[in-house]
């Protein structure tokens, strides 16, 4: 017993049925000058990060949140316990230390 499918392609084919998609080449990535990471720009050219940038950069390297105490402070907003002067005081100077 012979089993042929080309003379089935080749009718599909002839029909007007897609062609099967080409095999793409692999390419590697490449990079423009000065686009790598902590790499100096180009001679004449210069970078600048806007003060949303940096604050988003220090989110992302920030450490994780916890869960528990993120719960924990929520219930007690709700409750009206959380907001007091002290803590609101003490809240802004952090968040001044950290910027």
């Amino acid at each position: 017993m012979r089993v042929d499918g080309s003379g089935e392609l080749e009718a599909l084919r002839r029909a007007g049925a897609p062609k099967p998609p080409e095999r793409a080449e692999k390419k590697k990535p490449t990079r423009a000058a000065g686009s790598a990471a902590g790499a100096e720009p180009a001679p004449g050219e210069s970078v600048e990060f806007s003060e949303i940038a940096k604050v988003l950069a220090k989110l992302a390297n920030s450490p994780p949140m916890r869960e528990e105490k993120v719960e924990e402070v929520r219930v007690e907003v709700e409750r009206g316990e959380y907001v007091t002067r002290e803590r609101l005081e003490g809240a802004i100077e952090r968040l001044l230390g950290e910027i």
